[in-house]
């Protein structure tokens, strides 16, 4: 059980804290009438999970067990596993890391006729992580998950050896978090004092709230209602295909600002696209004014050759009619 969990349990009277040393003798001495009224809360770190495959005497660390992890094996259910009888697990685990309780590991366990164990409760929300043989979430309708002679049937209600839960905390609890219950007891008053058959403008929650509200009066509010669109668009398959992204109540005022900035833009570029063009044109009609303007030269100075070739031999024919 981690920190988080059993420190508040501390503060009944009832509840002692012991070490993973002690379980052993603690279980042998079953007769002992402090037991009838005593729950014992039994903290587990990683040295207790786990040992070094090649040198079991090599003293743990996590840097090594972090950067080798292959390296190790797991211990829990040997040592410690058949003494327990509500397991609370919520350590962090990855794939690369060995699993602390197998399947085999548990249905051996369970075989043997040593297994004191009743509940897991697992708030990792691992499913076949770290103990493999929860293959099932819960939810605060169905909390407890049995699974009959381990071996992988679930019932949600029945009568079995064993009863196991793998979920996050769904419900308030005792202590979700440390910043949990102030924020939710300023939050609360508002909730309580306001009147939900207003409109929520009018129903007295703060803004923060108001903004919050996804639904009101069995309909989507004003900021969520692009969620209908969402829905339409999911109705067929070909919807479902042609999905495009549908953007939130905020999204759309700053996309508003983005599409009119983006329309000046373009207009901008039109019109000096358009001066371009103009330009363009009165580049052309220069041009080909130009070229006009020369060809027309060059015709008149052909001409002129013309007639001087032709004066010329007028002149040469007279000369000789002369002589």
């Amino acid at each position: 059980m981690v920190k988080a969990l059993w420190r508040p349990f501390l503060n009944f009277r009832l509840i002692t804290l012991i070490n993973p040393e002690d379980l052993k003798e603690l279980v042998r001495n079953s007769n002992d009438k402090k037991h009838r009224n005593t729950v014992y809360v039994c903290p587990f770190k990683t040295t207790d999970l786990v040992r070094h495959k090649h040198d079991v005497h090599k003293e743990f660390t996590s840097q090594d067990y972090y950067e080798n992890p292959l390296d190790y094996e797991p211990i829990f259910h040997q040592k410690y596993l058949l003494y327990l009888t509500i397991l609370i697990n919520d350590i962090y685990w990855k794939s690369k890391f060995p699993r602390y309780i197998t399947d085999s590991q548990i249905k051996e366990l369970s075989e043997s006729g040593n297994s004191r164990l009743q509940a897991v409760c697992d708030v990792t929300c691992d499913l076949e992580g770290s103990i493999q043989y929860l293959k099932k979430f819960t939810n605060p309708d169905h909390p407890v998950t049995i699974i009959i002679q381990y071996l992988n049937k679930f019932m949600m209600n029945s009568i079995s050896n064993l009863k196991m839960t793998s979920c996050i905390c769904q419900l308030i609890s005792c202590h979700p978090k440390c910043h949990m219950k102030p924020a939710l007891r300023d939050i609360v008053p508002h909730l309580a004092y306001s009147d939900p058959t207003k409109p929520l403008e009018e129903s007295g929650l703060p803004e923060f709230l108001q903004n919050a509200t996804v639904t009101l009066h069995g309909q989507l509010t004003q900021k969520f209602e692009y969620i209908n669109e969402l829905r339409k668009l999911n109705e067929t398959e070909t919807d479902h295909q042609n999905f495009r992204m549908i953007t939130s109540y905020y999204s759309n005022k700053i996309n508003t600002i983005k599409d009119n900035t983006s329309i000046d833009n373009k207009s901008l570029s039109q019109q000096q696209l358009s001066t371009e063009s103009d330009a363009q044109d009165d580049r052309f009609q220069s041009e080909d004014l130009s070229r006009k303007l020369h060809t027309s030269s060059s015709i008149v100075e052909t001409k002129i050759d013309e007639d001087r070739s032709t004066s010329n031999q007028r002149t040469f024919d007279e000369q000789i009619q002369i002589s």
